[in-house]
């Protein structure tokens, strides 16, 4: 086919005859089709970014430990957290909110038993997300002194 252009009077656009208008629409859709797979791409990169933090979501386990998780900000990695501990007659539990860096998750209670309050429990996961080392500073006041979460390891509930 020919393609052939003329010079529009007096805004000097071409505007393409009826032989160079299907050249035209297989650009377009060239176009288009670029446009969709920045947009995807786009999408990927967002949807990875926030990825890490929601695959913390559910609950893991021990003999003696519980804890569960939900992402409330999976982009910026801010978790809801409760965990459990029971070593025969003496149990605790921390509920809070936390925030993750990395593989590492860190969150004190909501509720302090007191003002000088500083429990923090600490959770390292592993690369997968399916297990973790939990543990805990200054959290005598939520469990008692004969039980706690010193490197307790936990694993994924399926």
């Amino acid at each position: 086919m020919v393609f052939f252009t003329t010079l529009k009077q007096p805004n000097h656009q071409f505007q393409r005859t009826p032989a160079g208008a299907a050249e035209q629409s297989r650009w377009d859709l060239l176009r288009m089709y670029r446009q969709i797979l920045v947009l995807i791409a786009i999408c990927l990169a967002a949807t990875s970014a926030s990825a890490q933090y929601t695959k913390v979501e559910g609950e893991f386990r021990s003999a003696t430990t519980t804890l569960s998780l939900i992402p409330l900000d999976s982009e910026a990695g801010v978790i809801a957290a409760s965990t459990n501990v029971t070593l025969g007659a003496c149990s605790g539990t921390v509920v809070g909110v936390g925030k993750m860096s990395g593989s590492e998750l860190k969150f004190s209670p909501y509720v302090k038993a007191d003002k000088s309050d500083a429990c923090v429990v600490k959770v390292v996961f592993d690369k997968k997300f399916n297990s973790a080392s939990i543990s805990a500073a200054n959290c005598v006041a939520h469990s008692g002194a004969s039980c706690g979460w010193e490197g307790e390891n936990i694993k994924r509930v399926k």
